[in-house]
C-alpha cells in the first residue's frame, strides 16, 4: 500500500511541477509548523520504504497536491451527462406545466369568489 501512495504522490507532484519543498511550505502555511519538518518527512516517506507515515501526515501531503483520500473518480462520460441534462429538462418542463396548470387553477377560484354584485370582503375592526 505504500509503495502505491507513494507512486501517486510522486505522479501528482511531477503532474503539477510540485517539489518537496513546495508542498512542504504549503502544509506549513495550512497547518503550522516546521516546513523542514515536513520537508524531512516527505523525503522520507519518498525514499524510505521501511518508512511508515501516519494517516495524517499523508492526508496533508495529498491535501497540499490539492487531491483527497476520499476523492472519487472524476471521469464522468459525457453521455451520461448529456442523458442527465436531457432528464433534468423534462423535468423541468414538467415542473413549469404543473406551475401554469395551478395558477390557472387559483385564478378560476379567485374568481368564482368574487362573485358579481357583492364588495370584496373586508376585515373585521
Amino acid at each position: 500500500m505504500q509503495e502505491q501512495m507513494v507512486d501517486v504522490i510522486r505522479e501528482l507532484m511531477k503532474t503539477q511541477g510540485m517539489s518537496i519543498r513546495k508542498i512542504s511550505a504549503e502544509i506549513a502555511r495550512e497547518h503550522g509548523g516546521s516546513a523542514l519538518g515536513y520537508t524531512q518527512q516527505i523525503s522520507r516517506l519518498l525514499n524510505d520504504p521501511s518508512y511508515d507515515p501516519n494517516f495524517s501526515t499523508v492526508e496533508k501531503i495529498l491535501t497540499a497536491l490539492k487531491c483527497s483520500l476520499w476523492q472519487t473518480n472524476q471521469t464522468t462520460d459525457l453521455k451520461i451527462v448529456e442523458t442527465r441534462l436531457d432528464q433534468l429538462s423534462g423535468d423541468l418542463a414538467d415542473v413549469k406545466s404543473t406551475i401554469a396548470d395551478f395558477c390557472l387553477a387559483l385564478e378560476e377560484m379567485s374568481d368564482r369568489l368574487n362573485l358579481p354584485n357583492q364588495p370584496p370582503p373586508t376585515e373585521r375592526e
